[in-house]
């Protein structure tokens, strides 16, 4: 979508402004950690396994969004759900940052605007994973025309 050299993707992006360390730092700024529940966790990752256990003191209710749960639980008498409800906000906050300092770059890039058109059109067709879309790019006359 966008044209020049060096484009950086979403992921490293986030790698270049050290996301994933910054979100470990605010995890482990939580005390009430239950080693033995952390253990217990599937995960292999440190930070997979702390943002579940974060999430399983929140317990969003069904159909309930975590910011709603935060927003439920942030006057709980518990300090560890109070605290948990902290460390969920600074994260989520921390990646609505991140994700409008990306929207911010995009803009600096120019933008191709045929591309634009054609991915739109793909993705409105129905073409949503990566493999399909280039798929999709590759055979785009083709799809316009099978469509006619």
């Amino acid at each position: 979508m966008f044209s020049g050299k060096n484009i950086k993707s979403w992921s490293s992006f986030r790698k270049e402004n050290n996301f994933d360390n910054e979100v470990l730092r605010i995890l482990n700024s939580y005390e009430h950690y239950d080693e033995n529940k952390l253990q217990s966790y599937r995960e292999n990752n440190e930070k997979i396994k702390k943002a579940r256990y974060l999430k399983d003191i929140i317990r969003p209710n069904k159909g309930e969004s975590i910011e709603e749960a935060i927003e439920r639980l942030e006057n709980n008498q518990d300090v560890r759900i109070r605290r948990a409800c902290e460390v969920v906000r600074e994260i989520l906050t921390l990646a609505k940052e991140n994700k409008l300092e990306y929207i911010n770059y995009l803009r600096t890039l120019n933008q191709n605007p045929e591309f634009i058109k054609k991915f739109s059109i793909l993705l409105l067709l129905g073409f949503h994973k990566k493999s399909a879309i280039r798929q999709g790019f590759k055979n785009f006359d083709s799809i316009i025309q099978s469509m006619g």
